[in-house]
């Protein structure tokens, strides 16, 4: 009698958990991209600093390719990170940066890329969103 009744009260107590465990991954499933996009005004900083720059509407068709070879080229290293090492695939990953910026250097005239050097300056230091001052990490910003 005790044995049956102490099955009874593990079930009891295990039900509860498993249908929690269900219910946070059929949450996790309804819409996957939920985690992965912030839904601050970054997007609008980079148009901002367009405007600014006063592309022509030829420039930001050229910006707009590479930069969408670059998300192909980069979805394409992802899919091979598995097979290749970490220092393999961060050489290719600075590569495709490299590529994607001396692409992109083409494309601007020497005024926007002064104002480009300027608004830069402008922008070291100031705080982002989590108090800290900006920090300059990528190489190519410290080059210029």
């Amino acid at each position: 009698m005790k044995k049956i009744v102490l099955g009874i009260l593990a079930i009891a107590f295990a039900l509860p958990a498993v249908f929690a465990q269900e219910t946070t991954n059929e949450n996790q499933n309804k819409n996957p991209q939920v985690t992965r996009q912030h839904p601050g005004k970054y997007k609008r900083q980079g148009n901002q600093a367009n405007n600014r720059l006063n592309l022509t509407s030829e420039q930001r068709d050229q910006l707009a390719k590479i930069n969408k070879d670059y998300r192909l080229s980069m979805e394409e290293l992802k899919k091979q990170e598995s097979t290749i090492t970490a220092k393999e695939y961060r050489t290719r990953m600075e590569g495709l940066n490299k590529k994607r910026r001396e692409e992109s250097d083409k494309v601007f005239t020497k005024e926007q890329k002064d104002k480009m050097k300027q608004m830069r300056e402008e922008r070291k230091g100031k705080p982002d969103m989590m108090g800290k001052g900006r920090q300059v990490h990528r190489k190519w910003d410290q080059e210029k």
